[in-house]
This record gives structure tokens, sequence and C-alpha cells, in this order.
């Protein structure tokens, strides 16, 4: 059966890639992961996340690493020109 799905690019060049490697044509190697994922159960609804979640667990995860270094150091308050460029350099 034919049909089209949408996937990210980065994971579609993986895909491709990984297929390639093992010396699968494309929709052999999805057809093999598809049939792997749901032998094994797949991923329950709840468990799926969307792309957007998971890019905004990543940063909030960021964030709160940013902050807990903050409170490590404390605040370093407003630096001057020359200050910026010494701090980076």
């Amino acid at each position: 059966m034919r049909t089209t799905i949408d996937l990210p690019d980065p994971l579609f060049r993986n895909v491709k890639a990984t297929a390639a490697s093992r010396g699968l044509k494309l929709k052999e190697f999805i057809a093999n992961a598809l049939r792997s994922a749901l032998d094994q159960g797949g991923l329950a609804r709840e468990d799926a996340i969307s792309p957007e979640k998971a890019h905004r667990l990543r940063m909030e995860k960021h964030f709160e690493a940013m902050n807990s270094d903050r409170r490590q150091t404390g605040p370093v308050g407003p630096l001057n020109r020359e200050e910026l460029y010494d701090r980076h350099a």
C-alpha cells in the first residue's frame, strides 16, 4: 500500500542513511522498523510527545541549569562594554 507521511528533515536523513548503511531500500527499512515497534508494543499514546513538547522540555531543562549556575555564583550585575568583552574573551 502506498501512503504519505511527514517526517522532520533530520529524522528522514537519519532513516535514509541507516537504511543505506544496512543495504536496505527505504521502504524495507521503514516497514521493518514499524513491524519491530508493533511487536514490542510500540509507544503507548501517553508516552508519545509532540516535537513541540520535547523542545519545551529541553528548553526548561536548559534554563533550569542556567538558573542553578546563577544561584551558585550570585548575580553578576550590569557590565559595561569593556567588562563584557573582557569576561568572554
